[in-house]
This record gives C-alpha cells, structure tokens and sequence, in this order.
C-alpha cells in the first residue's frame, strides 16, 4: 500500500523517467516538457541519459530546456535550492 502526503505549501514535482533511449519516449519527454514549461508552476524531475536528451533536442530543432544537470542527490538538493 502506498502513502501519498501532500501540504498546501509544498512545492510540486513531476518526475519523469527516459524509458527507452531508443524509442520515442526522449522525443515526447522534450516535447512535453516544453509545453510545461508555460503552464506549471511546479518542478519537472527528468531521470535518464543527458547525451540522448541532447541529441534528440538536436534532431528536432528544439530547447532541451533543461536548467540543472544533477549526478546525485547533493546536486538535486542544490537545484532545488536554487530554484
């Protein structure tokens, strides 16, 4: 049984995982997080391969607008300090 807590005040997060790098889950990760970008006020979380995420950007002309790279989970925590 899973146990979801939620405050008023809580920022939100949306986290995302790659899927398969080979597939079109890159494509509709990038594709999505843009249209996010204008309409949510909370954090996107994308888990996966940088260099994949780059490449795909490229191949469809589009931002990867992403605004922090974190490895690990001090990294994470300095993102979400920062804003």
């Amino acid at each position: 049984m899973a146990a979801l807590w939620y405050h008023q005040d809580m920022y939100r997060y949306i986290v995302i995982s790659m899927g398969e790098a080979a597939g079109t889950s890159p494509e509709m990760i990038l594709k999505a997080v843009n249209a996010l970008s204008a309409t949510f006020s909370g954090g996107v979380i994308v888990t996966g391969d940088e260099g994949v995420f780059s490449h795909t950007a490229s191949d469809l002309s589009i931002d990867p607008c992403f605004g922090y790279l974190a490895e690990d989970e001090e990294d994470l925590r300095r993102a979400e300090e920062d804003g």
